[in-house]
């Protein structure tokens, strides 16, 4: 059974409530907190004052970041596969 709360937070100056598990309750505040940062910079950074305009710019930023990441974790186990190989091949060969 899942352990659920009930939390609020505030996303560009909007409360939000939600239902989340204890355990992730951190994490979602971090969240919460990390999205306003990115909203207060690119506030001052663009001299943007529409909400909007500024929720869409930090989700392109983090959605961009997240693609990034992924595409390099790609890399990374292609790498690893190739390496696993090669070692496979080594020890096929010395057997």
């Amino acid at each position: 059974m899942s352990d659920l709360i009930n939390i609020s937070v505030f996303i560009a100056e909007r409360k939000y409530t939600l239902s989340v598990e204890r355990k992730d309750e951190a994490i979602i505040r971090q969240a919460a907190e990390t999205i306003n940062d990115r909203i207060k910079e690119y506030s001052r950074q663009y001299q943007y004052t529409d909400k909007r305009d500024l929720l869409s710019m930090v989700t392109l930023s983090f959605t961009a970041a997240l693609l990034k990441a992924d595409t390099k974790d790609d890399d990374h186990s292609e790498k690893l596969k190739k390496d696993l190989s090669e070692i496979h091949q080594t020890l096929l060969k010395a057997v």
